[in-house]
């Protein structure tokens, strides 16, 4: 386990001390830390999945090795930026559009939502995010 000083003249051009300790200290002890977070992800996916493939008018697949979903949602007459901005000033949720300028042109008609947090904080996100589609079904 080396560990390079940096100096103040050198932090520009190399890894910093403490990101150094940082990583020798993740790679040599991190496997139980990474056993929990990566199950708590599965979860919260399961969780965000399950969730979001009640909903109207909503498709989801499972997706692998990541902490985001992308489902397709139908039946709505708004782009997904619209849908977005939508939801976040009706229903107080924020998610990211499924933009073609950003994910290609596929992901006309998905949103990007992150299952990255706790499960009450998901849970709350995922009923606003409901209640919203509920809404624009019923017309309201």
């Amino acid at each position: 386990q080396v560990v390079k000083m940096a100096h103040a003249d050198e932090t520009a051009y190399g890894v910093p001390t403490l990101s150094q300790i940082a990583g020798i200290a993740a790679y040599t002890q991190g496997d139980a830390w990474l056993r929990r977070f990566v199950r708590h992800l599965q979860l919260r996916r399961d969780q965000a999945v399950g969730r979001l493939r009640q909903m109207p008018g909503i498709t989801c697949h499972i997706p692998q090795g990541t902490f985001v979903t992308f489902p397709r949602y139908s039946g709505i007459n708004m782009n997904a930026v619209e849908l977005v901005d939508y939801l976040r000033e009706e229903h107080k949720v924020a998610l990211v559009p499924g933009s073609p300028r950003f994910f290609g042109p596929a992901a006309a008609g998905h949103l990007r939502i992150s299952y990255a947090t706790s499960k009450g904080i998901l849970d709350e996100r995922l009923s606003r995010l409901e209640r919203g589609l509920e809404a624009l079904y019923r017309g309201s």
